[in-house]
């Protein structure tokens, strides 16, 4: 290895048996390609078989780097001290997926989340949108004082927000409100209750829609709220500076080829390749 240069994980594809039970679909990972589809491979001199098997390593290769991520982030939880609404760590973590559009950031997101919960952990993902019609202040839970909190804890602390229609808020009041559901749903117990007490968050695109600052600012709530509520929250973006206001613990960034994992609960940086060139049967003359 030349000096400098980022490690390699040593471990095999098969590394982490609770990986190998992770449903693909039908099919395989992409399910089974229709007659349309096998007519455009046919007359492009494309072979199925190889995307197939190029789809099935980047998948396998995600989910070793998703092992890797979630361990890293249980690992930053539990060094913290109190308590809070994960139960374990107090303070929380921030874990930060990068990449352009097509690099695997909302799969890999998935993979760790499927990945969490098969080891007892509490997911909670994105809440289904609420009535256009319906008022900030309806769309969390709780009593009234808890309603007021969760609102004034990410921002939307104006009186005559509380009222608005859901259609009237801005972009960035929006994703306040999203981050206000999420946390809110991380509070609720669920029927019947998790075995762990631990809790992550999963927010894909985040802040996507946002301007500059906005994004920053949100980024940086998001974090702080996190780790002050004790749970770990995993946020997935194609922006690039969003790392400073959200100090995660550990950050994935995604190309096409490859998935790079560093961060300070890390002791050293990790490559995986994701993705192999998938190669035509057309013979050039």
């Amino acid at each position: 290895m030349r000096p400098g240069a980022p490690a390699r994980d040593a471990a095999s594809d098969a590394d982490g048996h609770e990986l190998n039970q992770i449903p693909h679909g039908k099919g395989g990972p992409m399910g089974r390609m229709s007659l349309q589809a096998r007519r455009v491979s046919a007359m492009f001199g494309l072979d199925p078989r190889a995307g197939r098997c190029a789809r099935r390593r980047t998948l396998r290769r995600l989910d070793r780097a998703a092992r890797r991520l979630l361990d890293a982030l249980a690992r930053a939880e539990a060094e913290g001290d109190g308590g809070g609404v994960g139960g374990v760590g107090g303070v929380g973590g921030v874990g930060l997926i990068i990449g352009a559009s097509g690099t695997g950031k909302s799969t890999l997101l998935r993979r760790i989340g499927i990945l969490a919960e098969r080891r007892g952990v509490r997911v909670v993902r994105d809440a289904p949108a609420a009535r256009p019609t319906s008022r900030t202040i309806d769309a969390v839970s709780g009593d009234l004082a808890d309603r007021l909190g969760a609102l004034a804890r990410v921002g939307l602390a104006e009186a005559a927000a509380f009222t608005r229609p859901l259609a009237s808020l801005s972009d960035g009041e929006r994703w306040r409100l999203r981050l206000a559901r999420l946390f809110d749903r991380a509070r609720a117990v669920p029927s019947p209750a998790p075995t762990s007490a631990r809790v992550i968050l999963l927010a894909d695109e985040f802040a996507t829609s946002l301007d500059a600052r906005a994004a920053r600012n949100l980024a940086w709530l998001s974090g702080r709220r996190a780790r002050a509520s004790g749970v770990v929250l995993l946020a997935s973006t194609v922006r690039d500076d969003l790392a400073g206001p959200l100090d995660p613990d550990i950050t994935a960034r995604l190309s096409r080829r490859a998935v790079r994992l560093h961060g300070p609960a890390l002791p050293r940086e990790l490559r995986f390749e994701t993705r192999a060139p998938v190669r035509s049967t057309r013979r050039t003359r």
